[in-house]
Order: structure tokens, then sequence, then C-alpha cells
């Protein structure tokens, strides 16, 4: 009994080399000419379609809807509109991703698009419903019909120890709104021209006069927060301050540009722009403040 224990054995150890043996030829077939079709597959697939990233440069897709219902009363008559684009942040889609280049240094982009809806909130009023279209394209010549248009469109490139420049366009900085400590980008800004800036006063005897938007900041954004071609510098943050300049335009100071002698702020020569912020806690108190020039 014990020889054929013995020879039991030895068959079951043949039998189990046999199949290490078969595995081992079995991973080298797929090694030789499953694998490099894999790959290819992979690659063409990583070509065409939108992913969060591929193997060197990475992809984010991101946006915001912003739709309103917007009441409002004059003493007189009221009314509410339905289902206006947000002037304060219109709604918008974009693309951004970056890639490392070696230890310290990082390349990105950013391409983001704007929804300009003709019927917005800084563009109705008591005697027109839809309102007129502010700003580039205008959207006035057709009819309700919405158009896209190009908000950012950059490329950067980032140092950890040194900090980042942007080329391309960009959001301008200087006196930027209020800083957005609880990340939630607020919806209503301190511009009265953006939210129901096409509205006039009433007066006594009925007629209408004027508009909030005259008292703003002359026109939804005013001077501030526009978008400008240029250079962008963007500090790294040492002790909560973060330090942030841009140059647009032209680096010689001029009126206007070769083509044009509009004073759009884009065609309008040079511009300067610099930012300080600072952002800290303390106590479980969080704190944050910006002061800028233009």
């Amino acid at each position: 009994m014990y020889g054929g224990l013995k020879k039991s054995a030895s068959r079951l150890a043949l039998v189990a080399a046999a199949g290490v043996l078969s595995t081992n030829a079995f991973a080298a077939d797929l090694g030789g000419d499953c694998c490099a079709d894999l790959e290819e597959r992979v690659a063409e697939l990583e070509a065409t379609a939108a992913r969060k990233g591929t193997r060197k440069t990475s992809l984010e897709i991101y946006g915001l809807v912003q739709q309103t219902i917007t009441g409002w009363a004059d003493g007189n008559r009221s009314n509410a509109t339905l289902g206006y684009g947000n002037h304060n942040q219109i709604s918008r889609f974009g693309f951004r991703g970056n890639a490392k280049i070696s230890p310290g240094i990082t390349a990105g982009y950013s391409l983001l698009i704007d929804w300009a809806d003709k019927a917005r909130t800084s563009t109705f009023s008591q005697t027109q419903d839809i309102g007129s279209s502010r700003g580039n394209p205008a959207v006035s010549t057709r009819s309700d019909d919405p158009l896209i248009r190009l908000r950012d469109s950059n490329w950067w490139i980032e140092s950890s120890s040194i900090g980042r420049l942007t080329v391309g366009r960009f959001t301008a900085e200087g006196a930027l709104g209020t800083p957005d400590i609880a990340g939630i980008a607020h919806a209503v800004g301190d511009d009265v021209s953006c939210n129901g800036g096409g509205l006039s006063f009433r007066k006594s005897d009925g007629t209408l006069t004027g508009s909030l938007g005259s008292y703003g900041s002359g026109g939804c954004a005013g001077p501030w927060a526009n978008r400008v071609q240029g250079l962008k510098y963007t500090s790294p943050t040492l002790a909560g301050f973060q330090f942030v300049a841009s140059v647009a335009g032209n680096l010689k100071e001029e009126g206007s540009n070769i083509d044009s002698t509009a004073k759009n702020r884009a065609e309008a020569g040079q511009e300067l722009d610099a930012t300080l912020r600072y952002a800290g806690e303390f106590t479980g108190f969080r704190i944050a403040a910006n002061i800028g020039y233009q």
C-alpha cells in the first residue's frame, strides 16, 4: 500500500508539473500576439474617447447651469421672469487638464465656453420681456436664439517654487469681487446691473425713468472681471498670501491697437492688473481678503 501511495503521489506530481508547464506556455503565447493587439486597442480608445485622463495628460470636463426666476415690483406693476439666464454667472462648460513635466514642474490648459443667452437677468424690463444683448457676439439679431462664445483659452506652466505663468485669454486680475470662502461660487453678485439692470424706476405720475443699470458700474460686470488676452503670473502661496499680476493688450502703452480706435478694454492698448490675496484659519474661523489695482 505504501508503494501504491508513492506511485500515486508521483503521478500527481507529474500532473502538477505538466499543469505548470502548460500555464507558462499559455502566458508566453499571450505576451507574443494577444497583448500587442490589446495595447493597440487601448491606444485607439484613448485617442478617440473623452476620459478623465490618459497616461500623460489629464482631462476634466466641468461647468454649471444657471437659469432663474426673477420677481420684481415697481409700486405700480409686478411680474416675474421665468427661466432667464443669470448674468452674474451665466451657464458655461469647459475643459481643463495638466501634465507633469518633471518633479516640481507642471503644464496645463483651460478652455471655457459661455452660453450667451439673449434672455438674461441684466436686460429685461417693464417694457421688454427678453431684453437686448450686451457684449459680443451680439445676439439681438438672432431673435431669441443664444450663441456660444469663448470665455477662457489659455495654457500655463507652473513651478512649485517659482509660481505659474499663464498665456492666452483669461479673466483679468485687479479689483475682483468677494472671496468665495465656502467654495460655492455665489450666484448673485454685488453689481445691480447684472440682476434687473434693465428695470426702470416708477415716478409718482406713473411714468418710467432711469434704470437700475445706470446706477451700477455702467453695465453688467462694469470695468471689472473682463476677459483679456495677455500674460498672467501667479505666485506660490506663502503664509496664506498669494500675489497675482497680469499684463494684457500690448507690452507698450498705446491709446488703441493698430486696427481699432474703440475704447473696449480688450482694444485699448496696455492694461496692468495686480491682486494680493490672503486666506487663513484661526481657532475655527476662516478669513479671506483681496486687494487689487487695475
